[in-house]
């Protein structure tokens, strides 16, 4: 009896043993469980984040397009009114060519009056 009585003692040391190594896989399991759980709430925080700044980017990637947008269309318009000005400018400039010609026809007859004024004066007797 004694001999089984070591036997199972021996036994129960084995399986107690076995036990205390299957608590402590058991402890470091739970410790990376644990460490696992925290690394993908930094992870899920991390992803938040990024989703919330991408969010900001396509605001503002949104806002920039709307003033590119914004900016064409005043170019356009200045460019449409510089033509309109430069029609413009092209019209009072040859306004301003018929008037030259027209002055200079009547400073011609003004002229040519001024010369014939004293013929005048000198057939009248004046």
């Amino acid at each position: 009896m004694d001999v089984m009585k070591l036997d199972i003692r021996t036994q129960l040391n084995a399986t107690q043993f076995q036990i205390t190594n299957v608590e402590k896989d058991i402890s470091v399991i739970l410790y990376n469980k644990s460490d696992f759980l925290a690394r993908i709430d930094t992870l899920e925080n991390t992803l938040a984040d990024l989703n919330s700044n991408v969010d900001v980017i396509k605001i503002d990637s949104d806002k920039t397009r709307m003033n590119v947008m914004t900016v064409e269309k005043e170019t356009a318009n200045t460019q449409r009114s510089t033509h309109s000005l430069m029609s413009r400018v092209d019209v009072i400039e040859r306004a301003q060519g018929d008037l030259k010609s027209k002055t200079g026809v009547v400073e011609t007859k003004v002229a040519t009056i001024q010369g014939q004024v004293p013929r005048l004066q000198d057939i009248k007797g004046w």
